[in-house]
Parts: structure tokens; C-alpha cells; sequence
């Protein structure tokens, strides 16, 4: 097992890993809910411009993206060359300690290894497991006591319960909090009155959505029974997704390879301020608008 450890910032905001672009220090966002990587430029950091691709976001609203590549992407003591990425228009706007956060590592560059999200004590590993004799490949061994696993799907989607209701839920700790579409939430027995009286959120996709943050209870997953869960319900979006108010709260590894998700419930909390800094959430849940929805006129 070869292990890539990095340090991860986060305190309530998205988990932001510290690499290396063509010699520059810089960061990226980290979320597996997005297929592509993502990039801005930054200063005197720029990508080449390549052929347009059309996505659609979260909320309905088409973006528009330039295929390119970065040359050289360094992270820990591994080096990739020729990483293929999406550029967004504009400039890098955020930074960390000096570093400009470029964009967001997608599935296509995490789908191959397994990856440990570990919020609450601010690390993040990427590794590929070796199943080696004596070791199988139950990855749930990497943690001390109780461990909980579930199936995910390609798309980093997981079967959350509520109540007797299942229904599909996204990984993307870069969201503040949960989210739930509205048709869902009624579905689950939340009526439109019910929400009027819980506390209003906004989300910043392409367009900035209002929700209605809902405390729910008896919430499971992989058979874990959740203390409680706050989602924000809104209309107007596609899926539900665990965002960062669950990862705040777990340890996670996303075992791509064999398509699970084990995480464990932790007491210890990451007590860093929160600076609400997130990538760009309208490029939550990417699609491509030629192979999902037509072509854009």
C-alpha cells in the first residue's frame, strides 16, 4: 500500500489539498462529486486554450469550459505530467496561505485510487490498495473500531434512508451543507408548511438558490443511524447530496476500485474557522449537456 498523505484545510469549508502546478505552489479543492477536473488561471499561471465544452450545472444553467491540460501536477512526492482539465473563464479569486486554489479535483483523476477523506483531523491520503496475500481487500481494517461500508455507484452516489424512504445521495464535501431537491423532501414526509418554519440558506450554483435548512431524525446510512442531519431542501435542483456537515463529522474512504464507501463516526471535531471558502458550487453535479441533455443552441 503506497500512501500519499497531504495536509488538508478545512473548518467548515471545502477540503483543500496544497499541490504543485508547473513549478507554482497552489491548492485545489477535492470533491468526487464532479467527473472533471477544474481550473482556473492564476497571475502568471495560465493553461492553453482548447476546444469548448459545454456542461450543466446542479440548478439547470449551462456553463461553458475549454478543454486543456496542466503540464506538470505534483502532489506529496508524486508527479503526474499532462493532467487533461476543464478551464473555467475568469481568474483564480481564492487563495490559502499564499497559494492560489486553482479548481477542483474531480473523479477523473481520483476514480483509480482509493481516497481518505479525514476532515475532523484535517488529512488527506490518496493510495492504491495492493491486495497482497493476508491482506484481502476489506479496506474497513484501515480503521480502529467501528467501521461502517456501503455500495457506491460510479457517479460517487451512496442510498441514504429516511424513515422507510431511500433515496440517492451525491459525496460532496465542498457543498456547506446537505441538500435535498424539494419533491424528494416531500416525498419523505416534509411538507412545504413544515419548512416555512425552519431557517433559510442560500447556495451559490450558477444561479444563488433559497432553501429551507430541515433538522431530520432517523437518518441512516450503510447502517449507521445518524444522530441527526441538517439538508437544506431547495427547488430547482437535481440531486441530493452529504455535503460538508457530514464530513465534518466522519472519517471517509472512498474506495473507488471496488465502488464502496467506508467511513467511521468521530467525536473530534476540526476547530479551524470557518472562512466559507468553497469552489464555485455551480460546478456541483456536472453534466455534459452533448451526451445528457442535446446540444446547446
Amino acid at each position: 500500500m503506497e500512501l500519499l498523505w497531504c495536509r488538508c484545510w478545512v473548518g467548515g469549508d471545502s477540503p483543500v489539498i496544497p499541490v504543485t502546478v508547473n513549478d507554482v505552489a497552489a491548492a485545489f479543492f477535492v470533491s468526487p462529486a464532479l467527473k472533471h477536473v477544474f481550473v482556473h488561471n492564476a497571475g502568471d499561471l495560465w493553461f492553453p486554450s482548447g476546444a469548448r465544452q459545454f456542461l450543466r450545472a446542479q440548478d439547470g444553467n449551462v456553463v461553458s469550459y475549454e478543454n486543456t491540460y496542466i503540464d506538470q501536477l505534483k502532489i506529496g512526492d508524486v508527479s503526474l505530467p499532462l493532467v487533461p482539465v476543464l478551464r473555467g473563464d475568469g481568474d483564480a479569486m481564492q487563495s490559502v496561505e499564499k497559494r492560489p486554489i486553482l479548481g477542483i479535483l474531480g473523479r477523473d483523476f481520483l476514480k483509480n485510487s482509493e481516497v481518505l477523506l479525514d476532515v475532523p483531523h484535517r488529512r488527506f491520503a490518496l493510495f492504491q490498495w495492493q491486495n497482497v496475500a493476508g491482506c484481502g481487500d476489506d479496506l474497513s481494517r484501515l480503521f480502529q473500531g467501528t467501521s461502517y461500508a456501503l455500495g457506491m455507484d460510479s457517479d460517487a452516489g451512496v442510498r441514504v434512508q429516511f424513515g422507510r424512504d431511500v433515496l440517492r445521495f451525491q459525496l460532496d464535501p465542498d457543498l456547506e451543507w446537505s441538500v435535498m431537491p424539494l419533491s424528494e423532501a416531500h416525498d419523505v414526509g416534509v411538507s412545504d408548511e413544515m419548512l416555512q418554519d425552519d431557517p433559510h440558506e442560500t447556495t451559490h450554483y450558477v444561479r444563488t438558490l433559497l432553501g429551507f435548512r430541515h433538522h431530520f431524525r432517523g437518518v441512516q446510512v450503510g447502517g449507521y443511524n445518524m444522530p441527526a442531519l441538517d439538508v437544506v431542501v431547495q427547488d430547482g435542483i437535481q440531486n441530493g447530496a452529504l455535503g460538508a456537515n457530514f464530513f465534518a463529522l466522519n472519517v471517509v474512504l472512498f474506495d473507488f476500485p471496488h465502488g464502496r464507501l467506508v467511513f467511521q463516526p468521530t467525536g473530534d471535531r476540526n476547530e479551524m474557522p470557518n472562512l466559507h471558502v468553497h469552489f464555485d458550487q455551480a460546478q456541483s453535479f456536472m453534466t455534459s449537456v452533448t451526451e445528457k441533455n442535446g446540444s446547446v443552441q
